[in-house]
C-alpha cells in the first residue's frame, strides 16, 4: 500500500467514526460507511479498514459493530480471501462473546475459521483459529474446553517454540482451577521443550521468561515463598539478557511479592520501589498502579499508615487518569481500609460504597466481597450495627457465591486432573506401545544381525579351510613337481650320460670292431693274423661290453628311484 493509501485510508476511519458517531439511526450509519469505504481502491483495503471501523466502535451499540463486521466478511467472501475471511469472523465472535455475552454463536464463528483452514490446507491457520478459541475459554472460565482445544492444537505438531507455548498455556489453565501440581507439570514439560533447543531466538527467550513468571506465581499461590524467588529471578536474567524492562518489572515485583509472604518487608519495599522506577521510566501505568497497591498493603501490613496511604491514593490516581476500570474497585477499597485504620469511618465508607459501585460494574465478585467485609468492619467500627449487620450478611452470602464457584472450580479441577493422568497414562501407554516396537525391532535386527555373524563366521570358516586345503594342495603340488622335475633332470642327466658313452665308448669299439672285421682273412683260416684279430675283437668286445652294462645299470638305478618315489607318494607313512 503506498503512503498515499494510508493517508486516505486513515482519514477515512477517522471521517467514518465521526459519521458513526453523529448520525441517528444505525441504517443510516451503515450506509455512509459503505459509501465511503467505496472510494478505496481494493477489496482488501475495504475489509481492513471495515475491521477497523468495527473495533472502534463500543459494545453499547453492539448492533453496528456486528453489522459493520459482517459487510467485512461479505466483501472478503466474494473475493475468497481466506485471511480476510477469517479476521471478519474472529472480529464477529468477539463481538458476540464480549458484547452480546453469547459463548454459543462466538465460537461458531471462531470454529468456522477451522473449517476455512482445513478447507485450504493450512495448518498454520488451523493451528492460529484453535490458540484464539482456547484463550477465549479461558478468558470465560471454560478451563477444561481451553485444555481440550489446546490439545487439538497440539495434535497439528506445531514446532517446538510453539508446542512450548501451548503447554504453557495448559499450564496456565491448571493454574486457573488450584490444579498446581498439573500446573507445574506442564510448565516444567514447556521448559525442558524449549531448553532441549540447539539454536534460539529471542521469541524462546520470552517463551521461558513467561513459564518462569508463571511457575512463579503457583510458588506464591502454594505459600513456598523461597521456589517462588527462584523462578523470579530466573525471570530478572531473562529481561537482563534481552534487554526487556518489562520482564525486569515482573521479576521485582514478583520478588517483592515473595519477600512479603516472608514478612521481609524491608527487602519486599526494595524490589518494589526498583520496579517503580523502571515503570516510571517506559511509562508501564498498570503495573505502576498494582506495585503501588502492593506497596500500600506492605506499609499497611508494617504499621505505617501514612505510607499506606500516600501509595492507595497514587494507585487510584493513576488509574483514574488511565481509566483502568478493572484496578479501580480494589484501589478504593484500599483507601477505605486505611481509613477505617485511622478512624475515619465516613471517608472510608465512602471509598467503600465507590468500590461496590465499580465492582457491580465490572461483575467481579471477589472485589465486591473484598468491598462488603471491609464495609461490614467500617460500620461496626462506626457503631452503625445495623448497616453492619447488612453488610456482614452481603459478604456472608457473596462468600458462599464464591464457595461455590470454588467448588465448582474444584470439580473442573477434579475432572481436568482425571483427564491429565487419563491422558498420561494414555501417553504413557503409547510410549510403552512405541517402546515395545522399538525393542522387537531391536531384537529382530539383533537376530538378524546374529544370524548374519554366524553366516559370515561361517563362510569364513570355509574360506580359510579352503585356503588351508588349497595352500596344501599347492604345496603338494609344488613339492610334486619339483619331485618331478629332478627325475626328469635325472632322467636327462643319464641319457645325457648314455649318449656321451654312446658317442665315445660304444662308438670306438664298434668302429674298432668292424675294422678288425675287415682286415680277417676270410680266404685263408689259418692265416696268423686271424689269430691276433680274433684276440682284438675280442677285448674290444669285452670293453664293449663293460659298457652297455654301465648303461644299463644307470638305466635301471633311474627306473628303481622313480619307482620307490611313486610307492612313496602312493603309500606315506602314518
Amino acid at each position: 500500500m503506498s503512503i498515499l493509501n494510508k493517508y486516505c485510508k486513515a482519514s477515512l476511519v477517522f471521517i467514518t467514526c465521526a459519521v458513526l458517531s453523529f448520525t441517528g439511526s444505525a441504517q443510516t450509519n451503515i450506509d455512509s460507511i459503505k459509501s465511503l469505504v467505496q472510494r478505496l481502491s481494493s477489496d482488501s483495503d475495504k475489509v481492513n479498514t471495515l475491521l477497523d471501523l468495527s473495533k472502534g466502535v463500543g459494545c453499547f451499540d453492539s448492533v453496528k459493530k456486528l453489522a459493520i463486521a459482517f459487510e467485512a466478511k461479505q466483501i472478503a467472501s466474494k473475493m475468497d480471501w481466506a485471511k480476510g475471511m477469517r479476521n471478519a469472523n474472529n472480529a464477529i465472535g468477539l463481538v458476540y462473546l464480549q458484547c452480546e455475552k453469547d459463548s454459543g454463536n462466538a465460537f461458531k464463528y471462531f470454529r468456522a475459521n477451522i473449517t476455512l483452514a482445513k478447507k485450504n490446507k493450512d495448518v498454520i491457520a488451523e493451528a492460529l483459529a484453535l490458540d484464539i478459541i482456547a484463550k477465549e475459554y479461558g478468558e470465560i472460565n471454560q478451563h477444561q474446553k481451553a485444555i481440550e482445544t489446546y490439545y487439538e492444537e497440539l495434535a497439528l505438531e506445531p514446532g517446538v517454540t510453539k508446542k512450548a507455548s501451548i503447554y504453557g498455556n495448559i499450564g496456565t489453565a491448571y493454574k486457573a482451577v488450584g490444579e498446581y501440581r498439573g500446573a507445574l507439570n506442564f510448565y516444567d514439560s514447556a521448559r525442558n521443550l524449549l531448553n532441549s533447543k540447539k539454536h534460539w531466538d529471542i521469541q524462546d527467550t520470552l517463551e521461558l521468561a513467561g513459564v518462569y513468571v508463571n511457575r512463579g506465581e503457583v510458588y506464591l499461590s502454594i505459600s513456598n515463598p523461597d521456589r517462588a524467588l527462584a523462578q523470579f529471578d530466573s525471570v530478572l536474567n531473562s529481561g537482563i539478557a534481552l534487554k526487556d524492562k518489562q520482564f525486569y518489572i515482573w521479576g521485582m515485583i514478583g520478588r517483592g511479592k515473595a519477600y512479603r509472604l516472608k514478612k521481609n518487608y524491608e527487602k519486599a519495599v526494595s524490589n518494589y520501589e526498583d520496579a517503580l522506577l523502571v515503570c516510571k521510566d517506559i511509562n508501564a501505568f498498570g503495573d505502576e498502579v498494582s506495585i503501588d497497591g502492593e506497596l500500600a498493603h506492605t506499609y499497611m501490613e508494617t504499621g505505617d499508615i501514612n505510607k499506606a496511604l500516600s501509595y492507595a491514593d497514587a494507585a487510584l490516581s493513576l488509574a483514574e487518569t488511565q481509566h483502568y476500570i478493572n484496578q479501580l474497585s480494589k484501589c478504593n477499597t484500599i483507601l477505605g481500609n486505611i481509613y477505617t485504620k485511622q478512624g475515619k469511618y465516613e471517608l472510608a465508607i465512602s471509598y467503600l460504597r465507590k468500590a461496590l459501585e465499580i465492582a457491580g460494574q465490572t461483575k467481579n465478585l471477589e472485589d465486591q466481597r473484598d468491598a462488603w467485609g471491609a464495609l461490614s468492619i467500617a460500620f461496626k467500627q462506626s457503631g452503625d450495627w445495623q448497616q453492619a449487620f447488612y453488610a456482614d450478611q452481603t459478604f456472608k452470602a457473596l462468600s458462599d457465591s464464591l464457595f461455590g464457584i470454588d467448588k465448582l472450580n474444584a470439580i473442573t479441577r477434579a475432572e481436568i486432573s482425571a483427564e491429565y493422568k487419563n491422558k498420561r497414562k494414555h501417553d504413557s501407554l503409547q510410549t510403552q506401545m512405541v517402546f515395545a516396537k522399538r525393542i522387537e525391532r531391536q531384537r529382530v535386527l539383533t537376530y538378524s544381525g546374529f544370524i548374519g555373524l554366524i553366516l559370515v563366521l561361517a563362510l569364513a570358516f570355509f574360506m580359510f579351510r579352503n585356503y588351508k586345503t588349497q595352500k596344501k594342495y599347492n604345496e603338494l603340488l609344488n613339492r610334486e613337481k619339483q619331485r618331478h622335475l629332478a627325475h626328469i633332470e635325472a632322467q636327462s642327466n643319464v641319457l645325457s650320460e648314455i649318449s656321451h658313452i654312446q658317442a665315445h665308448q660304444i662308438r670306438g669299439p664298434v668302429s674298432t670292431i668292424l675294422g678288425l672285421v675287415h682286415i680277417f682273412n676270410y680266404d685263408d683260416a689259418t692265416d696268423p693274423m686271424n689269430k691276433q684279430v680274433m684276440e682284438w675283437i675280442t677285448s674290444t668286445t669285452e670293453k664293449l661290453d663293460v659298457v652297455i652294462k654301465d648303461i644299463i645299470t644307470r638305466e635301471n638305478n633311474l627306473r628303481t628311484e622313480h619307482e620307490e618315489e611313486e610307492a612313496k607318494k602312493n603309500n606315506p607313512q602314518p
